[in-house]
Formats: C-alpha cells, structure tokens, sequence
C-alpha cells in the first residue's frame, strides 16, 4: 500500500510539494473573484446601454434621442474598472501559467517571479 502511495506522489509532479504551487492556488482563486467581479459590473453597464437603447427606440415620436442617465452610466463604468477583468486580468492569467509552467519545471525562482508579477498585476490601482 505505501508502495502504490508513493508512486503517486512522484507521478504527481514537482508541482504538489511545492511552496509556490501553493501560492499558484490561493492567486487562482484570487484571480478567478476578480474576474468574477469584473464580469458582473461590466454586464450592469450593458444592462444599462440596453435600457437607454429600449427607451430611445420605443417612444414611436420623432427621432430617436438616446436615453441617458449619466449617473448609472458612470457608476457602472467606475465598478466595472474597478473591479478587474479586462487586459490587466489576462496578464495576469498569463502570468499564472507561467508560474505554474515553472512550478512544473521544479524551477522555484521562475515560480516565485511570475507569481510576483500576478501579485502585482491583481494589486495594481485601476
């Protein structure tokens, strides 16, 4: 039974005993509620261009003036900045894969480098 144990964990690959691999995990999961947030807010700004689209083409009289409400349009735009997602989101996605690329490699410093960079990219003002 130790024998089949064992040989599991050494199919596993580096990548299970590594301290970075951990760090890979918790930056997905972090990674994975930013973009998470991002899509959520971005779609209230959609819901948002639809409703003004709607009322502009349903009024029937005259030329259709697009419907506004500058202050949903902006909050909309604000959360969904700042929330995450968009090419900030992707880099850092990137640079996950790298890490973990690394990770598999038994290559620690590269790891823990692109792991930086994640970090960095997930912290950056937006």
């Amino acid at each position: 039974m130790t024998a089949i144990v064992g040989a599991l964990l050494a199919t596993a690959g580096p990548t299970l005993a590594s301290p970075c691999s951990e760090r890979i995990a918790a930056l997905d999961l972090r990674l994975d509620a930013a973009t998470t947030a991002g899509v959520a807010a971005s779609s209230a700004g959609q819901g948002v261009a639809a409703a003004r689209e709607g009322r502009a083409a349903g009024s029937g009289a005259g030329p259709t003036v697009p419907f506004q409400e500058t202050g949903r349009e902006e909050d909309a735009t604000r959360r969904a900045t700042g929330a995450g997602g968009g090419a900030s989101a992707a880099e850092a996605r990137a640079a996950l894969n790298r890490a973990r690329t690394a990770a598999d490699r038994a290559d620690e410093a590269g790891c823990i480098r692109e792991a930086d960079e994640v970090e960095r990219l997930l912290n950056a003002p937006r």
